[in-house]
């Protein structure tokens, strides 16, 4: 890195130390600014000077690692404040980036060609990011071919250069480390046509942060509503009963770390700082998912649990008792009656599946783009015998093909059933009787002698997508889905 910043190829930015929402540390209503609704934690503390000290300790790392100071800072989720730049150019932060939500927000109108141009607020120059592009790259992209996605790319910024008279400054900005590992060789092929690309075209400059602000004229931004790159505002760090409580928890714990003895607070500082990143309040909620949110909670609170351990007082029973407690959920609807689907991979009428259970296979997908996924939702149902499923989604693009689909059930023991798309009928299974077909949706019937239930006539269930050896996708992506099929209709009256 240092020698291509110093072959002017790249240049560096930071982010403060623990990647805190630091608008929130400087002054929790910040909060409010985008989204005056929002539902702020009761915290009676603040953490400005906690504030301080992730962009001071930021600045220093990164004077230690490449021997200057940084030019530039990317914030935490582009999340940006009138006194969070302000603490900025204290620092000596020549520049900073947000989201094209944020700049819309503080100029009070959407207009697209805002965002081609460069801001200054308090001494600092300011980039917003064209969101379109930036997530074509970063989600989209990745499923095409590589030279047809630089081609648009490129014919996406010739528009935006025949738009506008004056010339452009397009920010493209994304977390590369989430994009590179869903394209094909981590993204080269992508790169080596998109560079070529860029160097045969005489009307773009492909330049840095620096560069830019040294080679166009920038213009005053006159207030900063305070937001980050996800909805122009902080909702998913706050503002949820879960994301408050591990505000209230943190507001508690700084208050008992500002009354302790000075010579104990050097070593809890640092604990103090680490539960002050961002990361611990994305998981709290239920905007994302993760399988291991109980772990995330549990060690936010161990670092707040150690903050009191060294400053020699006892923590609060709050910090013993989880606070992750909702999860998404994957069911829209349990079934309220028997089914007798006709096996013919078609949604053939009405009542057919009306009596099924529905579940989302996509429930787990969190920020993930889902657009190329094929299995999107599950109806079940049984009979008095057997098991139905019906799979809908991009099934038509899976026939004919070398694809089988893969049903993984867990219970007392795992049995799997492969399920062939393509032109000839094949079931792999050690069970009999199993039947399916697969069109416009693809139903199954399995028989319950089939099942390996565990507790009752409960199984769980998961879904791939094969071709050949490779698993092309798998649904849930994190989870199996736990059915319960002990209830009896038998007894229903059902018109």
């Amino acid at each position: 890195y240092k020698r291509l910043e110093k072959e002017k190829k790249i240049e560096i930015s930071t982010t403060p130390f623990y990647n805190p929402i630091l608008p929130l540390l400087l002054d929790i209503n910040a909060g409010k600014e985008a989204a005056p609704e929002i539902e702020l934690p009761d915290v009676e503390v603040s953490f400005k000077e906690h504030g301080f000290l992730h962009v001071s300790k930021a600045v220093s790392f990164f004077e230690k690692t490449f021997g200057y100071k940084p030019y530039g800072f990317w914030p935490a989720e582009g999340s940006i404040s009138e006194e969070a730049v302000k603490l900025f150019s204290k620092n000596g932060i020549k520049w900073a980036a947000s989201d094209e939500d944020v700049l819309f927000n503080s100029l009070g109108e959407r207009e697209k060609r805002h965002i081609y141009k460069i801001y200054r607020f308090s001494d600092t120059y300011l980039f917003f990011r064209d969101k379109t592009l930036s997530d074509l790259i970063g989600f989209t992209y990745s499923q095409w071919n590589p030279e047809k996605a630089a081609e648009d790319f490129i014919e996406r910024l010739k528009d935006i250069y025949r738009e506008f008279s004056f010339s452009p400054v397009v920010p493209v900005i994304l977390d590369g480390e989430n994009a590179w590992e869903f394209y094909e060789k981590n993204g080269y092929d992508f790169f080596e046509n998109l560079y070529s690309m860029i160097e045969n075209q005489d009307w773009i400059e492909c330049i840095t942060f620096s560069e830019a602000i040294s080679k166009s004229e920038s213009h005053q931004l006159n207030r900063i509503v305070a937001g980050s790159w996800i909805g122009g505002n902080f909702y998913t760090w706050i503002g949820h009963p879960e994301k408050n409580k591990g505000w209230e928890v943190l507001g508690k714990t700084k208050k008992d770390f500002d009354r302790a003895e000075e010579g104990k607070k050097k070593e809890a500082l640092e604990y103090m700082l680490i539960a002050e990143g961002s990361d611990w309040f994305w998981w709290y909620g239920d905007d994302h998912y993760t399988p291991y949110a109980d772990k995330f909670d549990m060690l936010f609170r161990a670092n707040l649990q150690k903050v009191y351990q060294l400053i020699g007082l006892k923590p609060p029973k709050d910090i013993f008792v989880p606070i992750k407690k909702s999860f998404p959920s994957s069911f829209i609807r349990k079934p309220n009656y028997y089914v007798f689907p006709l096996l013919d991979g078609e949604d053939s009428h009405y009542f057919e599946w009306l009596n099924a259970g529905i579940v989302n296979l996509l429930f787990d997908a969190s920020a993930m783009d889902t657009s190329s996924v094929h299995l999107k939702t599950l109806y079940y149902g049984y009979d008095e015998n057997n098991l139905y499923f019906r799979l809908d989604g991009k099934i038509k693009e899976l026939l004919n093909k070398n694809f089988y689909l893969l049903v993984d059930f867990l219970g007392k023991t795992e049995n799997k059933i492969k399920v062939y798309i393509g032109k000839n009928k094949k079931i792999v299974s050690s069970c009999k009787n199993i039947d399916y077909a697969c069109d416009s949706i693809c139903e199954i019937k399995i028989p319950f002698s089939c099942l390996p239930f565990s507790d009752g006539k409960k199984i769980e269930v998961s879904f791939g997508i094969f071709e050949g050896e490779k698993q092309v996708e798998r649904v849930p992506f994190y989870n199996f889905v736990l059915l319960d099929l002990s209830e009896s209709f038998e007894d229903e009256w059902y018109v």
